[in-house]
């Protein structure tokens, strides 16, 4: 019993700072864009690992309005910290998250982007930098 307590207490001083991160990341997205079922207008928008791990909590910085982001997968390697779209015509659906110290996050499709995508041809890649706050 006591070394479970131990392993508990030795996992929380190694995870806590890590799962308990204030939104140290911020990233200007200037197109409305899909995540999963929801519309997000443009704007300012912060990152932080949520609590448990895995998880991303991504929120508008006007409207204080909190998504949660719980990707398909995860990568392993380093990439600049960013955010990649992919664009169907004029709809935005988040793919990847890639924030310092982490592995790369990749979003599901939707059932829109879906529909859309084989209605049309290539999607175009964009990508949006991802900026650790002062």
């Amino acid at each position: 019993m006591l070394d479970f307590a131990f392993k508990g207490a030795f996992a929380s001083l190694l995870w806590g700072p890590v799962l308990n991160r204030e939104e140290n990341w911020i990233a200007r997205i200037p197109f409305e864009f899909h995540f999963d079922q929801t519309t997000l207008p443009p704007g300012d928008y912060s990152l932080a690992i949520a609590g448990r791990p895995g998880g991303i909590r991504l929120r508008d910085q006007r409207t204080g309005r909190s998504v949660p982001v719980l990707p398909q997968r995860r990568e392993p390697g380093r990439s600049e910290p960013k955010l990649v779209f992919l664009r169907h015509g004029r709809n935005h659906f988040l793919r990847q998250i890639w924030l310092p110290g982490f592995p790369g996050y990749w979003m599901a499709q939707s059932r829109l982007e879906r529909g859309l995508e084989r209605a049309s041809s290539q999607p175009a890649l964009i990508r949006i930098p991802v900026e650790e706050r002062s």
